[in-house]
């Protein structure tokens, strides 16, 4: 199920909140045990080929996010499969003006 976010442009404060999500994003990677930052790793790899535009990796308290901006499909075929591979392992699926967002929860 995709869902979307209600998002508000950063403006003139975006420089500092990029560097608040890169420094957050940081400290909560110890969290995430080596094979869940691998299984992320290995699944943005997968959204590189699926999705056209820079993709990002999120570390966050209970999930982590993988960020596809702009969110343009380059694979249809592929972006299909993405989403099958969601709905399957129970990843969370949100738009937002600014990309699509897969969230994996924390197991345990």
């Amino acid at each position: 199920m995709i869902s979307t976010m209600d998002t508000v442009d950063a403006k003139h404060n975006a420089r500092g909140a990029a560097i608040n999500a890169r420094i957050t994003s940081d400290m909560n990677r110890a969290r995430f045990t080596a094979n869940e930052r691998a299984k992320a790793a290995t699944f943005a790899d997968v959204l590189s080929i699926a999705y056209a535009g820079g993709i990002h990796i999120n570390f966050r308290k209970t999930m982590i996010t993988i960020k596809v901006m702009g969110g343009l499909i380059a694979d249809k075929l592929a972006a299909k499969q993405v989403m099958d591979i969601c709905a399957e392992k129970g990843y969370k699926v949100r738009t937002s003006a600014q990309g699509i967002n897969f969230n994996i929860k924390k197991i345990g």
